[in-house]
């Protein structure tokens, strides 16, 4: 499996808080059957967490990558981050100050949890204009997206993707996050499902219990498709089109 979106970085967020936090989920994450994590942390949150591009972070996950070979950890590492969206998020991802994942394309996408419908779609929007493929973290936990959950289905046939956590669907963050993730994934709206990792005893790097949640609730290929498939795909650059996509009905 590949785990598109994770806080295991080090002191940078609040994430793993030291290295013993990070190998913890590391060595979890591995023993749940990932073998790559994209290194997501959070950025360009105003007055909390900046992290823009610069030689600490790579100096960090150089050492974090070493410190793993050293260790015999079975896991790979590659570098991305979840950005947090702000009025000027698309010239500081212009301007090279925001990383994709992996150097590809692909940006993960964050919003305020009350951000309006009109600038999820301006940031979304404007990405593929100039030629990105956003990947919308979380969007079962942005109140107006569960209010409006057809909103998900035209920005993903625009070309918008959308990366669901598994604790959403496992009920870890209330009733109303579940039912619109279980919403999505009913409808064909999910692209994949990450674990937006924290910590190592709290929203953790275990990703068994949704591989067998979806082995057993859907199907093989879909899990498969979840949670090594399109998160491959989303590595290595692959363009991904989605397909299938269920609108909701008209009430």
């Amino acid at each position: 499996m590949v785990d598109i979106h994770t806080h295991i970085l080090p002191g940078i967020d609040d994430g793993a808080r030291n290295w013993d936090d990070s190998y913890r989920m590391a060595a979890m994450a591995a023993d749940t059957g990932v073998d790559t994590i994209v290194c997501t942390h959070h950025s360009n949150i105003p007055n909390l967490y900046l992290n823009y591009n610069n030689r600490y972070l790579d100096d960090l996950f150089e050492e974090f990558a070493e410190r793993l070979r050293r260790g015999g950890f079975p896991l790979r590492i590659v570098r991305g981050m979840e950005i947090f969206s702000t009025p000027d998020v698309i010239e500081k991802i212009m301007d090279g100050a925001l990383l994709p994942i992996n150097g590809s394309s692909y940006y993960l996408i964050e919003f305020n949890f009350q951000e309006s419908i009109r600038f999820m779609e301006y940031v979304l929007y404007e990405l593929l204009r100039l030629g990105k493929r956003p990947i919308i973290a979380h969007p079962e936990r942005y109140f107006n997206v569960q209010d409006q959950p057809d909103v998900l289905y035209h920005w993903m046939k625009r070309g918008v993707l959308s990366q669901i956590n598994k604790g959403s669907i496992l009920g870890r963050f209330g009733e109303d996050v579940q039912y619109t993730a279980q919403e999505f994934l009913n409808h064909n709206l999910i692209t994949c499902i990450a674990s937006d990792a924290h910590r190592p005893n709290s929203r953790t790097t275990e990703m068994g219990e949704i591989s067998h949640f979806l082995r057993t609730r859907y199907s093989e290929k879909l899990a498969h498709k979840l949670l090594d498939g399109n998160p491959r795909k989303i590595i290595r650059g692959i363009s991904i089109r989605p397909e299938d996509l269920k609108p909701f009905e008209v009430r």
